[in-house]
């Protein structure tokens, strides 16, 4: 494992073992807001191309799979 992969993670939100679902419509989001009275529900905006956004998205990744 590089230096890098040791800091930002291999993992990505597609092979990740979350639940994860991509936004692209605002009928989705009335979903997730519908979802949320029973079940809380998630939202991370994830920029392929920002190094603050994949360590975010790694460690919460890491915490939630701990728990």
């Amino acid at each position: 494992m590089s230096f890098l992969d040791s800091i930002f993670g291999k993992k990505s939100i597609e092979n990740s073992n979350l639940d994860w679902n991509t936004l692209s419509d605002i009928v989705q989001l009335d979903t997730v807001v519908k979802n949320s009275s029973t079940k809380t529900q998630a939202i991370f905006k994830h920029s392929t191309r920002c190094g603050v956004s994949r360590i975010v998205l790694h460690q919460f990744e890491k915490k939630l799979s701990k728990s």
